[in-house]
């Protein structure tokens, strides 16, 4: 605990709260209660905040992602044992009642002890980014969403719950950086793409470990280069490449964003606009 507060440059004196292991077993809790108060609560002026989710519910496989979302006091907790010094000394104060985090930048601490002896000391700062008050962005392109899983249920759980709702920019985002790479078992993928009135098409497979180069046709290009330019400027990655192009073109009183606009079907214009996509 002592070298991730030094690490991270945070001071104890900040710690809002602190999530224990606190199983309530004979030796683990005196010892956790020790290390505690050794590295945090003798190097702050006022009680440190303490509770442990554990104590409610049980060491569970999944307990170490269940204290992240602690909101519960500790409803068990009648008396402390005696022996533990910085409970009774006042360093260190149980969490009894329904309390809110002080600081709008508050920071809890969370420690998590493995059977085996692997142990570990998560610092957690309250997110303060507000949200976007559109749940999809504002804007008319459909939305590609990839996934994986174990088995076929898996992934078209994840699919159904996507197309069941409307989707938020940032939840979309972090799927997709959590499929943007090849997890390893993963034998199921699928995919949706989702509008603003919702699912347009849905597919799940098994994969077979056969990997196809990605080919995209444009169809009559010389013909339909203005219809593809047109979609294709929707996305901000290719208006600020279209936009680069221009900038070498303006010279010649030529400006090819505004060529895809026009109606006009001239040979040199098109041949000008399909080589710039």
């Amino acid at each position: 605990m002592s070298d991730i507060f030094y690490d991270s440059g945070i001071s104890p004196c900040g710690l809002s709260f602190l999530e224990a292991h606190g199983t309530g077993t004979a030796v683990g809790d005196p010892q956790e209660v020790k290390a505690v108060d050794w590295a945090i609560a003798k190097k702050r002026e006022k009680p440190l905040l303490i509770g442990s989710v554990k104590s409610n519910k049980g060491a569970e496989g999944a307990s170490g992602a269940s204290t992240i979302k602690d909101a519960y006091p500790n409803i068990h907790l009648n008396k402390i044992k005696k022996g533990l010094e910085g409970f009774e000394q006042g360093r260190l104060k149980a969490v009894t009642e329904i309390t809110d985090l002080e600081d709008e930048e508050a920071i809890i601490g969370i420690n998590n002890l493995g059977f085996g002896g692997n142990n570990c000391h998560l610092v957690f700062r309250r997110f303060k980014k507000k949200k976007f008050k559109e749940e999809f962005p504002n804007h008319d392109l459909p939305r590609l969403i990839c996934v994986s899983g174990r088995s076929e249920e898996s992934v078209l759980a994840l699919l159904n719950e996507l197309n069941g709702k409307h989707t938020e920019a940032e939840y979309v985002a972090l799927l997709h950086n959590v499929f943007k790479k090849n997890v390893p078992n993963h034998l199921y993928r699928g995919y949706t793409i989702i509008f603003k009135n919702g699912p347009i098409k849905t597919l799940v497979k098994c994969f077979s470990g056969q990997i196809f180069p990605l080919l995209v046709h444009f169809g009559q290009f010389n013909k339909h280069f203005k219809i593809l330019g047109k979609y294709l400027l929707g996305f901000l990655v290719f208006k600020a490449t279209m936009s680069r192009i221009n900038k070498h073109l303006l010279p010649k009183n030529i400006n090819i964003i505004d060529l895809i606009f026009q109606n006009e079907a001239k040979l040199k214009i098109n041949f000008l606009g399909a080589v710039a996509l």
